[in-house]
C-alpha cells in the first residue's frame, strides 16, 4: 500500500456516527452486534405512499369533494369503494359535526407556544448559543411554510384523522444543519417485525416507495401512536367512531331535503272540468280525433300559459279550467319526529368525536358547575395530546442541535388554553400563601419554611413585614418595635409551653 493511500484510509472522514451504545451481554462474542445508525442526510420519507415519483414537477390540485360527491347520497356501492381514510378526509370537509370538531381540536391544541434551550443538567439556565440555533431553525420553517403553526397543525391533524403524530427532521447534505421538519401522512407508515438481539421482536417503521419497503428506523424519524392497542404499533384515529353517525346523519338530511322539496312547498292546483270539456268538445272538435286528445291539448295549453306568466300577470281562462286551493305542504305530524332523530344523532357524534355539548352547540341545559367540569375534562384530554407533540418536537429539536455539535436540552411548551387558567393559578397561589401564613402564625413553621411552602424559596427577611396582634394586622413602623414584640410573644409562648411540659412530666412520673 502506498503512503498516500494509507494516509487517506486513516484520515478519511467517517460516513457513520454512533447514535446508540454498543449492546453488552454475557452471550458469546459472535452474538454481540454494534448498534450504529448513519447520520441521515436529506429526507428519507415521502408524504404519502401513493406519491408518484417523477423527474418533472407535478401539479396537484386541491381536494374538491363537493364536486366529486355532489349529492352526498351514499349507497352500498359507493361505501364499498371508499376506505375509512378517504371517508374521513371527505367528511372533514363536508360533515358539519366532524368539521366542527376538527376546527375546535386544531384551535385548542395550538393556542400558542414557546421553545427554549437550556444547558444540559440545568432546569432554568438558558443556553444562548443553543437558543439562537433553535430560533434560526424555527425561523427557516416560518420562511418555508409562512408560519410554523402550519407544521404543528399537520401534526395534530394526523392525530385526529390518522391516530398518530408523524414527523421527520430533514438535515442538509452534510448532516450538520436542519433544513426542514417534514410531516408525512401517518397512514402511509407501515410496520414490520424484526428480531433484535436484546429486545426480541420489535416493530420497524417504513414506507412503500416505488414498490419496495424503505425502513425508517432512523434517529430523525418519529411515529407516535395515539392509544395503540396491545401488540399493535398503530394508533387509533380520534374521529373514526364518528364515521357511521356522520354518514347516517348526512343521508338522513339528504332524504329530508327530497321530501321537503317534493311535498314541503305549496303548489297551485289547477284542474280541467270533465263536464265542461265534454260540452266544449261537442262544439269544437276540430283537429282532435278523441275526447282524450282534446283534454290533453287543454292541459298542455294551461301549462304553457301558466309557465309564461309574470309575477304581476293575471291567468285568464275559460270555465273549463278550475283553480283549486294550493296544496302539497307537510304538517307537523309528518316530519316532526325528524328533529328528535337528528338531535340524538348529533349527541352520538359529539361523544364519538371526543367533544362535548359546550363546544358542539348541542341543546343541552347544564349548570355552570357542570359546564366547568366538562371543560376541565376536555382541556385535560387536549393537554395529554399536546404532551405527545411536545415530546416529539423536543426530541427532534435536540437532535438538530446535536447535528451542529451543540449539547443542550430543548423545552417546547404549548400555552394554556385560556386566561381562566391563569386566574385559577393565582387563586391556588393565594390559598398556598394563606395556609403557610396560618401555619407560621400558629408556630408550626419558621419564616423560611413557610416561604418555601408558599413560593418555593427562602424569605428575604428573617421576620414577616406584618405581625398579628390578636385579630388585627399591624404593619411594622420600621424601628423594629413590632418585630421585637412578636419575638417576645413567641418567647413567652415557648416558656409557657416548657412549664406545661414540665408539669405534665411530673404528673406522669412513677406513682
Amino acid at each position: 500500500m502506498q503512503v498516500w493511500d494509507w494516509l487517506r484510509a486513516v484520515f478519511a472522514p467517517r460516513k457513520e456516527s454512533t447514535f446508540a451504545p454498543v449492546a453488552v451481554s454475557n452471550a458469546p462474542a459472535t452474538s454481540v452486534r454494534a448498534r450504529t445508525r448513519a447520520t441521515p442526510t436529506g429526507r428519507a420519507s415521502v408524504d404519502q405512499s401513493s406519491t408518484v415519483m417523477s423527474g418533472s414537477w407535478i401539479i396537484v390540485p386541491p381536494n374538491d369533494y363537493e364536486s366529486s360527491w355532489r349529492t352526498l347520497n351514499l349507497d352500498a356501492g359507493q361505501l364499498d369503494t371508499l376506505s375509512p381514510k378517504e371517508l374521513l378526509d371527505m367528511l372533514a370537509d363536508l360533515s358539519p359535526e366532524i368539521s366542527r370538531a376538527l376546527w375546535d381540536f386544531q384551535r385548542l391544541c395550538n393556542p400558542g407556544w414557546e421553545c427554549k434551550a437550556f444547558r444540559v443538567g440545568s432546569e432554568d439556565v438558558e443556553d444562548a448559543r443553543a437558543q439562537q440555533a433553535v430560533g434560526a431553525f424555527l425561523d427557516s420553517l416560518r420562511a418555508q411554510y409562512g408560519s410554523t403553526d402550519v407544521v404543528l397543525g399537520r401534526l395534530f391533524m394526523g392525530a385526529f384523522l390518522r391516530g398518530a403524530f408523524c414527523a421527520e427532521l430533514v438535515l442538509d447534505a452534510r448532516g450538520k444543519l436542519a433544513v426542514d421538519l417534514a410531516t408525512p401522512d401517518p397512514y402511509s407508515v407501515r410496520f414490520r417485525k424484526r428480531q433484535d438481539d436484546v429486545r426480541g421482536e420489535v416493530w420497524q417503521p417504513g414506507q412503500w416507495q416505488q414498490g419496495s419497503f424503505v425502513p425508517l428506523d432512523i434517529p430523525t424519524f418519529r411515529y407516535l401512536p395515539v392509544d395503540p392497542a396491545p401488540g399493535s404499533p398503530y394508533g387509533r384515529p380520534l374521529a373514526a367512531p364518528a364515521l357511521f353517525t356522520s354518514i347516517f346523519l348526512l343521508s338522513l338530511l339528504h332524504d329530508v331535503k327530497r321530501v321537503v322539496m317534493q311535498q314541503g312547498y305549496r303548489r297551485m292546483d289547477i284542474s280541467i272540468s270533465t263536464e265542461q270539456a265534454i260540452a266544449a268538445y261537442g262544439m269544437d272538435a276540430e283537429g282532435h280525433a278523441t275526447l282524450g286528445e282534446y283534454i290533453a291539448a287543454a292541459v298542455d295549453a294551461v301549462q304553457d300559459a301558466y309557465a309564461q306568466l309574470e309575477p304581476d300577470d293575471a291567468f285568464i281562462h275559460s270555465d273549463m279550467v278550475v283553480l283549486n286551493a294550493p296544496a302539497g305542504t307537510l304538517d307537523s305530524d309528518s316530519i316532526g319526529a325528524i328533529d328528535k332523530i337528528i338531535e340524538k344523532l348529533e349527541r352520538m357524534a359529539t361523544r364519538a368525536l371526543k367533544s362535548n355539548s359546550l363546544l358542539m352547540g348541542n341543546d343541552e341545559s347544564a349548570s355552570e358547575t357542570d359546564s366547568n367540569r366538562r371543560w376541565e375534562i376536555h382541556a385535560a384530554g387536549i393537554k395529554s395530546l399536546q404532551h405527545y407533540a411536545e415530546n416529539m418536537l423536543e426530541s427532534l429539536l435536540t437532535l438538530a442541535l446535536e447535528a451542529q455539535g451543540i449539547q443542550a436540552r430543548v423545552e417546547f411548551r404549548f400555552a394554556e388554553l385560556r386566561a381562566a387558567e391563569e386566574l385559577r393559578d393565582a387563586q391556588t397561589d393565594a390559598m398556598k400563601v394563606k395556609n403557610a401564613r396560618a401555619k407560621y402564625e400558629a408556630g408550626y413553621l419558621s419564616q423560611d419554611e413557610a416561604s418555601q411552602e408558599a413560593v418555593g424559596k427562602d424569605a428575604d427577611v428573617p421576620e414577616p413585614r406584618h405581625t398579628m396582634r390578636g385579630a388585627e394586622m399591624v404593619q411594622d413602623d420600621g424601628d423594629g418595635q413590632e418585630r421585637a414584640l412578636a419575638a417576645e410573644i413567641r418567647a413567652a409562648r415557648a416558656e409557657v409551653a416548657a412549664v406545661l411540659d414540665a408539669i405534665g412530666a411530673e404528673q406522669e412520673g412513677p406513682a
